[in-house]
């Protein structure tokens, strides 16, 4: 299967690691247009490895998750390297309205494991501004990473891409394939 590459923020500067308070990370982002969601891309380490974590896209209200639309487990395969970019597929695909924001969200709770989501912290502007990376605590709820300062996390979201059916010519049914052709002087 081929997959579109649909949403992105890809800058990198910074890891945040998972203290013993933090049972869930989450990334917000504001679709492009509206399109089916099938594949997740994220730059997470995880220790002990390999290991599974688990997560789901939620819709938002007030910049927070609400309502859980689809669940996914991520397969980690290492800690130590922030350029380990893991994807994933959705157990099933999720239509996304564009302008609307949703959360991609990793739950921890009652895990063993340790995370590191990898990111990038801007004081001067917000390179992403349809959403916002935040960490949800035990003692404070849903906070900023590092307190302050504009956080996004490193993400990609995709659709799927497939010429199924391959066209055809309507009379004679022949599979037509794109050509390219030029004359040379």
């Amino acid at each position: 299967m081929t997959y579109i590459l649909r949403d992105s923020f890809t800058g990198i500067s910074t890891g945040s690691g998972l203290s013993s308070t933090v049972t869930k990370t989450m990334m917000t982002f504001t679709p492009s247009e509206t399109y089916t969601l099938v594949r997740i891309g994220v730059w997470i380490g995880i220790n002990p490895y390999p290991n599974d974590t688990p997560g789901g896209i939620y819709s938002v209200s007030g910049g927070l998750p609400d309502t859980l639309l689809e669940s996914f487990t991520m397969t980690v395969t290492s800690f130590v390297s922030p350029g380990q970019e893991t994807f994933t597929l959705l157990d099933s695909p999720l239509v996304l309205s564009s302008g609307i924001q949703y959360a991609i969200v990793f739950d921890y709770a009652g895990s063993a494991i340790t995370t590191k989501l990898y990111g990038h912290r801007d004081f001067i502007s917000d390179p992403y501004p349809g959403g916002k990376w935040m960490r949800f605590r035990t003692d404070t709820g849903w906070e900023d990473i590092f307190g302050s300062g504009d956080m996004n996390m490193y993400f990609k979201t995709y659709s799927e891409y497939s010429l199924s059916p391959t066209p055809s010519h309507e009379a004679t049914g022949i599979v037509l394939f794109p050509t390219l052709s030029w004359v040379v002087d």
